[in-house]
């Protein structure tokens, strides 16, 4: 890390690599992280945008602008070293550094560097976006009275065993929970492929079919009351949050690197206690205890 005494920071990120939401949602909290530790005032960006640009300023920059304050983008078209790091000194923090920019062991996959700062602070600066209230709206009108629970059934034919829904058990549990009549409206976010016994469901409403877009999904999951799912991209949301969550994560995948990211808890350490991370295939016995944990009073429901 460069560092001298303005009170601007820098956060430099390379779209040509591969890219996944997640990673940019933990680049956005790693660089809370540092202003909030720093005290920096204003953080400017270098975004490396290779040719698809087209995807930088549909999703990418209006996504880092939904929650994070910018003062300043530079967009640089190629992998240019000397003209990124060519900061002179205007800055009291670069993330990541040149040395770790070149790493090949960096990665903005891991929250090492959130869960460093709760361990000193015991809080973490919240992933909070500055629109909200048309989805508030949105979430209000839908749910009609109900609780909003945001669901994302992470379904990628091309990775099968990387931590996808099983579908056929969220079903037998969205369906039940029709039945048991919970006063709740689950809100499907997310592109996924989704069979059409879940869209069927009067108690499932997916945001794609009501002409919203992954950016107001990650606000829906900022605002509900409940986010539910898998260990996948849109998650970051809820995990930068207060709100409840139960998720879950294939057992064998990326078995090694979860053991290194939170140990054989349930939990990351700065997880509330109704906040839940499950290394087990999700069933629907599964699936109401939990929802059940969170709400207690639906138990009496009929």
């Amino acid at each position: 890390m460069e560092i001298n005494n303005n009170q601007k920071g820098m956060g430099i990120i390379d779209f040509t690599k591969t890219f996944s939401l997640g990673n940019l949602l933990i680049f956005i909290e790693d660089l809370k992280i540092y202003q909030e530790r720093l005290e920096i005032k204003e953080i400017d960006l270098k975004i490396i945008t290779g040719k698809n640009t087209t995807k930088v300023f549909n999703l990418l920059l209006p996504l880092i602008y939904q929650y994070l304050e910018v003062s300043k983008c530079q967009l640089i078209s190629s992998l240019d070293i000397k003209k990124i790091y060519n900061i002179k000194n205007e800055y009291q923090f670069v993330f990541p550094s040149r040395e770790e920019f070149l790493s090949k062991e960096f990665t903005l996959d891991s929250t090492k560097i959130v869960q460093d700062f709760f361990n000193k602070k015991r809080y973490i600066p919240k992933l909070v976006s500055n629109e909200k209230e048309s989805i508030r709206k949105f979430l209000q009108k839908k749910s009609s009275g109900k609780t909003p629970v945001a669901i994302h059934l992470k379904n990628n034919h091309l990775t099968p065993n990387d931590s996808n829904a099983n579908v056929k058990e969220w079903y037998n549990f969205l369906n039940c929970c029709w039945d048991r009549q919970f006063p709740v409206q689950f809100f499907l976010v997310g592109d996924d492929q989704i069979e059409e016994a879940i869209l069927s469901l009067p108690n499932v409403t997916r945001t794609r079919n009501e002409n919203l877009n992954i950016l107001d999904d990650l606000i829906i999951i900022e605002q509900a009351s409940l986010f539910m799912g898998m260990c996948s991209g849109p998650f970051q949301i809820a995990l930068f949050n207060d709100k409840p969550y139960i998720v879950f994560k294939n057992p064998t995948h990326h078995k090694n690197e979860m053991i290194k990211e939170i140990g054989v808890q349930n939990k990351y350490p700065f997880a509330t206690e109704k906040q839940k991370i499950l290394r087990v295939i999700e069933t629907k016995e599964i699936l109401l205890k939990e929802l059940l944990k969170v709400f207690p009073n639906f138990i009496n429901i009929t």
